[in-house]
């Protein structure tokens, strides 16, 4: 019995989601180059489930994970500041995530908005769009999150445990209602939960020590 392209696929997504988010919790810059394999994998994969904001969201984290290797290697800052300079564990002000989460929010409807325009003009390409709204606001929190992570803000892991949650229950919710194969997808993002709230107890305990040291 064949197994299902998009159930392969999504067995690859799974597997090398895992491995990136834990090199991400140890601050191991292979997170990002597994990461590249992750996101190629996720944007074929959501794009077969017709959510089109995640695909588009994977194929933003390509971009984002190439980035990520040059400043995680800290070679993005030896062309910015002349010296090979990783960057270092800090965290936002209570109104700096304030106001990325109202940007996220008001950026997310618009993409949702726009999502369901194109979906009604170009059936072909873009069929039959599932939870535009939810799937958009997700889809620009996940890119956000992951651009904290590239800048190694802590809070970073606190977006994603939200983040995580709130796909769970999108995931659940498709399953069923369609019965379609996107359960392993969601037992991920408990999986990345679990290796985030690992991630908070890593990344505080070195902030701590780096503070403790200036």
């Amino acid at each position: 019995m064949m197994i299902e392209t998009d159930l392969l696929i999504e067995i690859l997504a799974v597997a090398s989601g895992v491995i990136a988010i834990f090199l991400a919790s140890r601050e191991n810059w292979l997170t990002f180059l597994i990461g590249l394999l992750n996101a190629g994998s996720f944007t074929v994969f959501f794009y077969l489930k017709h959510l089109y904001s995640a695909s588009a969201e994977h194929f933003v984290y390509f971009v984002i994970d190439l980035f990520g290797i040059l400043a995680w290697l800290g070679i993005f800052n030896r062309w910015r500041k002349g010296k090979k300079e990783e960057p270092q564990v800090t965290r936002l002000s209570a109104p700096q995530n304030a106001l990325l989460l109202a940007i996220v929010a008001v950026a997310g409807f618009a993409l949702g908005a726009a999502m369901t325009y194109m979906s009604s003009q170009f059936q072909e390409y873009i069929p039959d769009v599932r939870y535009p709204y939810c799937d958009a606001i997700l889809t620009v929190g996940c890119v956000m999150a992951q651009i904290l992570l590239v800048k190694k803000k802590i809070d970073t892991w606190w977006w994603w445990i939200v983040i995580d949650i709130l796909k769970c229950v999108m995931y659940v919710a498709m399953w069923l209602e369609t019965g379609e194969s996107i359960l392993m997808t969601a037992l991920l993002h408990i999986i990345y939960i679990g290796i985030a709230i690992s991630a908070i107890i890593h990344w505080k305990r070195k902030l701590n020590k780096e503070q403790t040291l200036q």
